[in-house]
């Protein structure tokens, strides 16, 4: 993977887009890795990147690999609770301080919509909110939130030193504002409605208060790397934006497309392919995500081959069963 060489990506027979790739690695030397994983019969040291949801003691592996903890940005809730959280957002803390500061004239730093007469907390889903799953709009507009968010969240719980963690992780990087709703009064989800004042008002409004944040997070704090598992938006002119702030993408959804022969598999496998060689461009680290299990041998042909088309100086594979436990390498 070393060395300074040309770099040609094929899709179909038709298309060849050059890419030019660095030679100088930012990470340790070591092309395994992979997020939401366990390494096969953890073997730490032969990892070179991981970012998972389970608190592991990454003592044994080398001090400069991508290793961290899985979190969020733009939207938390008490199932977050550490530490056994999913996201391990101290969010009675959070709220604890959000009362303060409404006690004291201030805005709420949680996102509300008012529907039917009543204001209620904004919900986020890829297909409707869950409120057994309630993951809530935090307003990272505001400069208040965006402090909480580096003193008390990613140093004071993503980044703790003495597990290891040096990386903190994004999860549901969707920065897309008709992601979320509301639940009305027979906790049924309502999207499409425009946010309470002075919270984001439309999509442009939302996505520039994510990019802020990470603006600010990269001013404030220039020791916390973060790595999204995507950066969707609704606009790809504003992917740029979000490139800028972020250190590293965590790849998933790909094998989706790999396998389809149809206009729209291909076109969705050749946007995917873009994006890839984008990043790579901006020197960021790329992992990928594979759900396979040890005995498709097709599949993890045609995903190493992938990696091998895509891989740039510091893209991480890793193939994983469907239980997220790293396939053995030697397989």
């Amino acid at each position: 993977m070393g060395g300074n060489f040309l770099r040609w990506m094929t899709l179909g027979c038709a298309l060849l887009i050059p890419a030019i790739v660095n030679a100088e690695r930012t990470v340790i030397d070591n092309e395994r890795g992979g997020f939401f994983l366990a390494p096969y019969s953890d073997e730490w040291e032969r990892i070179g990147a991981t970012v998972g949801r389970k608190q592991y003691e990454y003592v044994r592996m080398p001090s400069d690999a991508v290793r961290g903890l899985h979190g969020r940005l733009q939207h938390f809730g008490s199932v977050d609770e550490p530490p056994d959280g999913y996201a391990y957002f101290p969010w009675a803390n959070f709220r604890a301080y959000c009362d303060d500061e409404v006690r004291q004239g201030h805005t709420d730093l949680q996102c509300y919509a008012t529907y039917q007469g009543k204001a209620r907390p904004l919900y986020f889903g890829y297909s409707g909110c869950d409120p057994n799953w309630p993951f809530m709009a935090v307003n990272v507009a505001d400069d208040r939130f965006v402090k909480f968010w580096i003193k008390n969240y990613a140093r004071g719980q993503m980044m703790d030193k003495s597990k290891g963690w040096n990386w903190v992780g994004l999860d549901n990087c969707s920065f897309e504002y008709q992601l979320y709703g509301v639940l009305d009064d027979n906790n049924n989800c309502v999207q499409g409605i425009t946010w309470d004042h002075p919270y984001p008002q439309n999509d442009a409004e939302w996505v520039n208060a994510n990019v802020r944040m990470l603006q600010r997070i990269k001013d404030w704090a220039p020791d916390i790397r973060i790595a999204c598992n995507s950066v969707d938006v609704k606009n790809a002119s504003d992917l740029p934006r979000f490139m800028q702030n972020i250190d590293a993408v965590m790849r998933e959804g790909f094998w989706y497309y790999a396998g389809g022969t149809d206009g729209w598999y291909r076109g969705e496998l050749y946007n995917f392919f873009k994006r890839v060689l984008y990043t790579d461009t901006l020197h960021k680290v790329e992992i990928f995500q594979i759900p396979m299990t040890a005995t498709d041998s097709d599949l993890l042909r045609r995903s190493y081959m992938t990696y091998l088309i895509l891989g740039g100086e510091n893209f991480f594979f890793g193939p994983i069963d469907n239980a997220s436990t790293e396939i053995n390498p030697d397989l």
